[in-house]
This record gives structure tokens, C-alpha cells and sequence, in this order.
């Protein structure tokens, strides 16, 4: 088992992971709009990168915090206050083919997850934008589903389905 493994054992174990939760919330550095943000407290919670300074803001501890933390430093936070709160951390290289949100659904799919629900993925660079709205294609390659929420905005992908709302 890797370092990342044995630090998520002391959070909490995989399989009670898979067993409690059946949904994934990410909450990327992207725009956010707090009055727009809504989880259920007993699905996986993972705060990308930047994410983690608008969680903390509305008070909200996630269960992981998975990236380079290039965007949290911009947002003048630290690494180091993510770890005070005792939670555990997935670092990731600054030089690297995936995005940081990528890096998260890929953990999320690990542990069985199969809708997510992506904050904070859009707004900002352009590249960051359009390589979240292909994770939308790559959940779906997976039997997933997820949904991208921007401001005033909702994406997901339909592939020879329907979506009512």
C-alpha cells in the first residue's frame, strides 16, 4: 500500500468509504458561487486544489484534499493550514499530463463512485475549463456521471439517454 493509502486508512477506511457514500463532491479554484454550493454531508466531499479556501470560508471540512496547491497559494493559503485540520492530503506534481480535478475523479471512481458533482471547475483559464468539461466525456467512458456546475450554469453529458428536469 502506498503513503497515500496508509494516510487514508487513518481517515477513514476505502471500504467504509464505498459503504457510506454513493455520491463525489469536488470543489475546485475555479468560480464559485457559495450560494449556489450544496452537498449531502454523507457523501465523499474532496476539495481540488483552491477548492479548499472556499470550503474552509463557508465552514465546511472536506473529507480529502487532492492537488499541486499552486491555486491555493495564489489564493494566499497554504498546504500546511490543510494539514492543521488534520486532514488528509493527496499532493500532486506541479508537472503532470492530468488536471488536479482529473486526479480527483479518478479517486472518487477508485472508490466506487459513480455521479459527481463537479464545483469550481469552470471560470479562470480557458484550458482548465475545457479539460473539466472533458472529464464529463471521461466519467461517461467509465459508467459514470457527473455534472459541472459555473455560474448560473449546469454541464453534463448525454450519450443515447435522456435527462429530465
Amino acid at each position: 500500500m502506498g503513503e497515500f493509502g496508509k494516510s487514508l486508512k487513518k481517515l477513514v477506511s476505502k471500504k467504509e468509504l464505498q459503504r457510506t457514500m454513493e455520491e463525489c463532491y469536488l470543489v475546485g479554484a475555479g468560480e464559485f458561487q457559495k450560494d449556489f454550493f450544496s452537498y449531502k454531508e454523507r457523501e465523499l466531499l474532496i476539495a481540488v486544489d483552491g477548492g479548499y479556501a472556499y470550503l474552509k470560508e463557508l465552514g465546511i471540512k472536506p473529507h480529502i484534499a487532492i492537488g499541486d496547491f499552486d491555486s491555493l497559494k495564489e489564493m494566499g493559503m497554504s498546504e500546511k493550514e490543510i494539514e492543521k485540520e488534520g486532514l488528509t492530503v493527496k499532493r500532486l506534481p506541479c508537472e503532470k499530463d492530468e488536471t488536479d480535478v482529473f486526479s480527483a475523479l479518478s479517486y472518487g471512481l477508485e472508490l466506487g463512485k459513480r455521479e459527481f458533482h463537479i464545483y469550481g471547475g469552470l471560470g479562470g483559464r480557458l484550458d482548465h475549463s475545457m479539460a473539466n468539461i472533458q472529464c464529463l466525456n471521461y466519467l461517461k467512458s467509465q459508467d459514470a456521471f457527473g455534472y459541472l456546475y459555473g455560474i448560473k450554469t449546469i454541464l453534463t453529458v448525454v450519450e443515447e439517454e435522456s435527462l429530465s428536469f
